[in-house]
């Protein structure tokens, strides 16, 4: 069911009865970027340090589809029912202490929403609008400033006799039916200037509107009050809260970023420290299930699930040997995806996740869970964990994380000409290693050490390059103010956009070699940050290479599954006032 600000009313209503009935809830967020430029990402970051960085970004870049899915056991069939909503949501400006609504876009971000068929104009001119709880407070501590329209019409008597009844009628109106609409019969331009100015001075809590065309144009006068003008504002948020008062747990697939979205444009100002987010999370959302921590961890999932990434597993988990167990279908009015995958729509992608979560969930427990209403005491262990994108760490929300060992990590800092070769032909003889560059000029090396074993840094001394241990790396660039002095690893990534690389070479054509690059891996080394999304640019000696990033979502199709995941199910006033011939109570 999509969801724009004309029918928003209507389908949250359906949403709140769907909710109130349903086990669980999946959900899915698309954003309008994920990072600037200017901070990097730690591939061996500490669980708080990585929220340090991820809160800051996600405050730049703004939400542009909420995508909820309930899921309701049908016991008597023995099926999984699934409604799936799509909240289209765009912030309109919002007159707090004079503060223009802003975000930033990844240009990255939005080609890729592009090319999964999102539809930008229905998201700004339809989207829904919000408030967040904190802006709610500072308006409700603002003057009330009812509209005024026009204050230009001199009122002379006989426009003042015109005015008068209209005036007492509307006294009766709000003395006895406040809470119904009143509409005034048509008049002239002229006139209905004259209405707006003098009922808007005497009634400030009464909102004027137009409707009609022509001579039958009138004005519909209704009430209003602080509290009323901000209800309206509050919008989408209400989806929000509906979920957190419903005590339901959520089911997400690696969405660390989803968590952080969700709280920090709706719910709460999110804070510096990782130790209060998750006291927020605790009273908003106390039991969250990340699918991708789930497969990636649990031992019955790891040698079955190869693929982790949401479509790879909707994919796999469609095969016909889990068909059977257990079955899903789309609730009657919500088949909008049963004929079409729309990957990226947030409904659609939080169908999926659900479907992931449901079928995990039978795998480990061998057989049929019947109602997930509470989560299996097997899957206990993984709630509240949540996989870290690009990182070996994981982020634990009912408590703190393992801390683990980062001594056999050096930065080290080089010449910009150096290549992957250099480093190991240096650091090899201390270890065996691997080499992770953060940019031309600086690089981590990891030594592989056996679990528990210490690793002495100090005899590690290279006369050619500088080095520090990781741990005094952490502490220098965390010092600086501004933010981390050079990008670790690549914050800036689009989701189809990797540190590996595959490279196509053209049999029939010969590569030259040049002085400068002695082979195209040399160059390929040394220029690392200059790869891009789909090709790289390389020199003109060697024109037959070509670079294509490892996808994941992208290119992925999944017609035979996603018809084979499915299985279609068939189901099934008061007495009014005496006014003037004017006005008329609706």
């Amino acid at each position: 069911m999509d969801a724009t600000k004309h029918n928003f009313a209507e389908v949250f209503e359906t949403f709140q009865k769907s909710l109130s009935e349903s086990d669980f809830v999946s959900f899915d967020l698309e954003f309008t970027g994920l990072s600037d430029s200017n901070t990097g990402r730690d591939p061996f970051a500490s669980a708080s340090r990585y929220y340090s960085v991820w809160s800051q970004q996600v405050k730049k870049f703004a939400p542009t589809q909420f995508g909820v899915c309930t899921w309701k056991w049908i016991e008597e069939e023995r099926y999984y029912e699934a409604k799936p909503f799509n909240f289209n949501i765009f912030k309109q400006q919002v007159s707090i202490n004079s503060v223009t609504t802003c975000f930033l876009s990844q240009a990255a971000s939005l080609t890729f929403l592009g090319e999964n068929k999102f539809d930008f104009n229905k998201w700004v001119k339809d989207g829904i609008s919000w408030i967040s709880r904190s802006e709610e407070r500072i308006l409700l501590d603002q003057p009330y400033k009812p509209k005024r329209y026009f204050n230009d019409v001199d009122i002379d008597d006989e426009l003042a006799e015109f005015i008068e009844p209209i005036l007492v009628a509307i006294d009766n109106w709000l003395n006895e039916y406040p809470n119904q609409p009143l509409a005034l019969d048509p008049y002239d331009p002229y006139h209905r200037r004259a209405l707006y100015q003098e009922i808007s001075k005497n009634y400030p809590n009464v909102v004027l509107e137009t409707q009609g065309f022509g001579e039958e144009r009138t004005i519909i006068c209704t009430t209003t009050s602080k509290e009323m003008e901000i209800e309206k504002q509050v919008g989408f948020r209400k989806v929000l809260e509906a979920i957190v008062n419903s005590g339901k747990y959520i089911v997400g697939h690696n969405c660390m970023l989803d968590l952080l979205h969700t709280v920090g444009h709706f719910l709460a100002d999110l804070p510096s420290q990782s130790s209060e987010f998750k006291q927020i999370m605790s009273q908003l959302f106390p039991r969250v299930v990340d699918t991708k921590f789930l497969v990636t961890k649990h031992p019955e999932l790891r040698g079955i699930l190869r693929e982790t990434h949401l479509a790879g597993l909707y994919a796999t988990l469609g095969l016909e040997q889990y068909s059977e167990r257990p079955v899903m279908a789309y609730a009657p009015g919500y088949r909008r995806y049963q004929n079409e995958e729309m990957a990226h729509e947030a409904a659609y992608d939080a169908f999926l996740t659900g479907f992931v979560f449901i079928r995990s969930v039978s795998l480990i427990l061998q057989g049929n869970p019947g109602s997930l209403a509470e989560i299996p005491e097997q899957i206990m262990p993984y709630v509240n964990r949540i996989n870290l994108t690009g990182c070996d760490n994981h982020y634990y929300l009912s408590g703190e994380e393992e801390e683990v060992d980062r001594s056999s990590i050096l930065y080290v800092t080089f010449p910009s000409h150096v290549t992957t070769g250099d480093l190991m032909r240096e650091y090899s003889q201390y270890g065996r290693c691997r080499v992770r560059f953060l940019d031309d000029t600086s690089a981590l090396i990891i030594f592989q050490v056996e679990k528990g074993v210490p690793f002495n840094a100090s005899r590690v001394n290279s006369p050619k390059f500088q080095s520090i241990p990781y741990a005094e790396y952490v502490n220098a660039t965390e010092r600086q103010t501004g933010g981390f002095r050079r990008a670790i690893g690549s914050l800036f990534r689009s989701p189809t956009t990797k540190r590996s690389f595959q490279v196509e070479t053209q049999v029939e054509t010969q590569v030259e070699k040049t002085e400068e690059f002695a082979t195209p891996g040399a160059y390929y080394s040394k220029r690392r940050r200059e790869f891009h999304d789909e090709e790289v640019a390389v020199p003109r000696s060697a024109p037959s290479h070509r670079v294509q990033p490892r996808t994941q979502y992208r290119n992925r199709r999944l017609t035979d599954a996603h018809q084979k995941n499915l299985k279609n199910v068939s189901n099934g006033d008061g007495q009014k006032a005496n006014y003037p011939e004017n006005c008329t109570v609706m």
